[in-house]
C-alpha cells in the first residue's frame, strides 16, 4: 500500500535504510523482492480493489464522466491516463484512476478513440459516459467529435493556462519576464550570489525567501517568479551591487510592469487552484468565473499602459474563442442552472437564461421517460 498510495519505486524494497526500517519495527517479517511485488503482490492488490471497491460502485452509477490526459515521461515514454467520476446513490463523490498505461502508439484521433474505448469496455461504463474533460489539442477534440462521438468540455485550468501565454507573448511583457527569469537564474547558479541576497534580506528586514524560477510549460510558475522579484527587489539590488552584476537588475520602468502584470494575473492564479481541486465538482463554476475574467479581470482600464492592454487584448480574445461551441455552452448553462449558488445566472441574458430553462426540461423529460419504461407494467389481478 506504501508503494502504491505515494507512487514509491519499487526497488525501494531493496533499500539498505527501508530494510532496517522494517526490520526495527518488526523483526521477523521478511519483506518481499521486487520481482514479488511487481508479479504477485501489486497484481494482487490491484484485482482485491477492482472487485470489492470499483467495480461494485460502477455498476450502481447510472452516469458517470471521464478525465484523460497523455504525456511523456523523462524517458520519452508515452502514456495514457483515464480517471472516472460518479456519483453514488447515496449523492457520495467518487473518482478513480482506471488507466495510467503505455501507449506506443502514434497519438492519431483513431488511437486515442480506440485506448479511451478499450478502457471504458473493460470496466464496463461506455454507455454511461455523459462528458469527457480533455485539453486543448486537436487531436483529442477530433477523437471526441467524429471517433467516439461524446460530449466533451476543454480543461478550464489547461485553457486559462493557454490565455495566460498568449498575454505573456506581448513583445513588452515577454522582455519584461525574460529579464526577471535571467536574474533568478544567476542566483541559482551562484552559490556566493545566493548567500549575498540572504545576507541582505537579513540586513534589510526581508522575508528570507528563495526566488522561484519560472518553468515554460506552467504559467503559474511565472507568476510566483514574479511575484518573488518584485517581493524581493530591494535585497536583490543591494546583492547585484556587491556582485557588480547591475546589468542583470530590471529598470523602474520594468518593475511597474511587473507590478501591472500581477494585478491582472493574480485572479487567473487563484481560479486555477481552485480549479484543479479534485474533491468537488467544478464544472458549474466555469461560466460565472468566465463571466468574471472577461469582464472584470480583463477589463481595460484608463491606467493600463500599452503593453498592458495588449495583453489583456489578447488574453480576452484567446479565452473567449474557448468555450464558444453551441455544445459546450449548453452542457455548462445546465451545470450552472443545476448549482443552487449560481442558479440564477444573472451574468446571462434573458433569451439565454430561457434557453438554459428549455434544455433542462428536455434533459428533465428524458430522464423521467426512461424512468417510467423501466418500471414493471402492473399486472391485473
Amino acid at each position: 500500500y506504501f508503494i502504491a498510495k505515494d507512487m514509491m519505486p519499487l526497488n525501494v524494497v531493496h533499500g539498505v535504510g527501508f530494510r532496517k526500517m522494517v526490520e526495527k519495527l518488526n523483526p521477523q517479517y521478511e519483506l518481499p523482492s521486487r520481482k514479488i511485488m511487481t508479479q504477485k503482490i501489486l497484481p494482487k492488490m490491484l484485482g482485491d480493489l477492482k472487485d470489492t471497491e470499483i467495480c461494485p460502485a460502477l455498476q450502481l452509477a447510472d452516469f458517470c464522466a471521464l478525465t484523460t490526459d497523455c504525456w511523456s515521461s523523462i524517458g520519452c515514454t508515452s502514456y495514457i491516463g483515464i480517471t472516472v467520476h460518479f456519483l453514488s446513490t447515496d449523492w457520495e463523490y467518487h473518482r478513480f484512476v482506471l488507466e495510467n498505461s503505455e501507449l506506443a502508439v502514434s497519438h492519431t484521433a483513431e488511437n486515442l478513440g480506440e485506448a479511451i474505448k478499450e478502457c471504458t469496455d473493460h470496466w464496463r461504463i461506455t454507455k454511461k459516459v455523459s462528458c469527457t474533460t480533455v485539453d486543448n489539442a486537436s487531436n483529442i477534440h477530433k477523437c471526441m467529435d467524429t471517433v467516439l462521438a461524446w460530449p466533451y468540455l476543454h480543461c478550464f485550468a489547461h485553457t486559462l493556462n493557454l490565455a495566460v501565454k498568449a498575454g505573456l507573448c506581448i513583445e513588452r511583457i515577454h522582455q519584461v519576464v525574460s529579464r526577471c527569469s535571467r536574474l533568478v537564474a544567476f542566483f541559482r547558479r551562484s552559490s556566493n550570489a545566493a548567500y549575498k541576497l540572504l545576507d541582505k534580506q537579513k540586513a534589510l528586514g526581508c522575508p528570507t525567501h528563495a526566488l522561484v524560477q519560472d518553468v515554460a510549460t506552467r504559467w503559474n510558475s511565472t507568476f510566483d517568479m514574479l511575484e518573488r522579484v518584485y517581493e524581493q527587489r530591494a535585497p536583490i539590488c543591494a546583492a547585484l551591487v556587491e556582485e557588480n552584476r547591475m546589468e542583470l537588475l530590471p529598470r523602474d520602468d520594468d518593475f511597474t510592469v511587473v507590478e501591472s502584470l500581477l494585478e491582472v494575473l493574480k485572479p487567473f492564479k487563484h481560479i486555477t487552484e481552485v480549479m484543479s481541486g479534485e474533491k468537488y465538482t467544478t464544472v458549474s463554476s466555469i461560466k460565472p468565473l468566465l463571466h468574471h475574467l472577461l469582464n472584470v479581470a480583463l477589463d481595460i482600464k484608463a491606467k493600463d499602459s500599452a503593453a498592458i492592454k495588449a495583453m489583456k487584448q489578447a488574453m480576452t480574445a484567446n479565452l473567449g474563442e474557448r468555450y464558444s461551441s453551441p455544445q459546450s455552452d449548453e452542457l455548462l448553462g445546465i451545470a450552472c442552472f443545476l448549482d443552487p449558488r449560481f442558479k440564477a445566472m444573472p451574468f446571462e441574458s434573458h433569451s439565454k437564461r430561457g434557453a438554459i430553462h428549455t434544455a433542462v426540461r428536455a434533459q428533465l423529460v428524458k430522464l423521467l421517460a426512461v424512468d417510467i419504461a423501466d418500471q414493471p407494467s402492473e399486472q391485473p389481478v
